[in-house]
């Protein structure tokens, strides 16, 4: 939140916010001196603390602890400390990753790849023109963008702060097209609006409606985890060995199935601590014993198989052990799976 700053200072600063005299231009900008930006500055800085203090009274009861929680985050969102919810970014590019994972997974791909080449474009106009209203947007969201695709850690929502700029910046380049297009037919100016405005609905809205539509049904039933557990409740019995895996939800849920309260305490259930180190013979021997044990093993979602292959030198057997788990090398076949998504 801390690049914000910078765009109230642009704000309290812009041609718009002060008349300019009328022998100069609005856009020159040199009349503006920021001296006259520090009360407005100073007092919108005073009540957003205010504001924070009262909403997220801890930080400043209890600041010792918000500060090191703080700076753990921090530390881990920067690769700087190792858990192992974060290995899954091993390896990924810095910008490129996230802007496909937002454009993919955020705002739906046709109009998340316009939004960040308009973002692209702004910068480039900005560094050619320097308008104040390229300098309002990519004041906070051009430092933002920077530091947050630096980070290792690449999380969807640590871009979403973007996303309504992004939207608007898409939006802009749609309309300077337009304008543009309009300005080079200036016998006909109407035929091309037409043409534009369908071009934009095409590209822009169509595939937003779509994409919404395609995730609502992820909620139209129930989720997986939930239809797995009521699926082991019924077929897997009673007493049954059962191998999850750490780090990750465990499953069968507790859960009130026709009338009787359902727990996994109905079963014995291993943990299998897959992310330990080091991944040596030792750390084998007890793993494989448990799985010997074991009637079935339990995957609730790709965290562990999705990540530990992506480091290879830091977990060679962990590796070997998901290739050959999948090739039913290990004596276990599939025998149930549930997903949900986008349909």
């Amino acid at each position: 939140a801390v690049p914000l700053v910078l765009a109230v200072a642009f704000a309290v600063r812009s041609p718009a916010s002060s008349p300019a005299p009328a022998t100069e231009s609005p856009s020159s900008g040199h009349q503006y001196r920021w001296a006259d930006a520090i009360r407005p500055l100073a007092v919108t800085l005073l009540l957003a603390l205010g504001v924070f203090f009262l909403v997220q009274p801890y930080a400043l009861i209890d600041w010792q602890t918000f500060v090191s929680h703080t700076v753990r985050e921090a530390q881990i969102a920067r690769g700087w400390m190792d858990v192992p919810y974060t290995i899954q970014y091993a390896g990924t590019l810095p910008f490129l990753y996230p802007m496909w994972q937002t454009a993919l997974w955020g705002l739906a791909l046709l109009p998340g790849l316009v939004a960040w080449l308009a973002l692209v474009i702004a910068l480039i106009r900005w560094l050619r023109h320097g308008s104040w209203r390229d300098t309002l947007l990519l004041a906070w969201a051009g430092v933002f963008g920077v530091l947050t695709g630096l980070l290792y850690a690449k999380y969807l929502r640590y871009f979403l702060p973007l996303a309504p700029v992004l939207m608007i910046l898409a939006v802009l380049l749609f309309a300077n097209l337009k304008q543009t297009t309009a300005s080079k037919t200036k016998n006909s100016p109407s035929a091309s609006r037409p043409l534009s405005s369908v071009i934009a609905i095409a590209i822009l809205l169509l595939p937003l409606l779509v994409f919404a539509l395609l995730f609502v049904q992820i909620y139209a039933e129930p989720h997986s985890w939930i239809t797995a557990s009521e699926w082991i409740y019924r077929e897997v019995p009673a007493g049954s060995t059962l191998s999850i895996e750490h780090w990750d939800r465990a499953l069968p849920l507790p859960l009130d199935m026709d009338g009787e309260a359902r727990r996994a305490e109905e079963y014995d259930v291993r943990t299998l601590t897959l992310y330990d180190e080091p991944d040596d013979a030792a750390k084998w021997e007890t793993l494989a014993a448990e799985l010997a044990a074991s009637d079935y093993l339990i995957i609730a979602t790709r965290r562990l198989y999705g990540s530990i292959p992506r480091v290879p030198d830091r977990y060679p057997l962990a590796s070997n052990y998901y290739t050959q788990l999948f090739s039913g090398e290990l004596g276990f076949e599939l025998v149930a799976e549930f997903t949900r998504g986008p349909e």
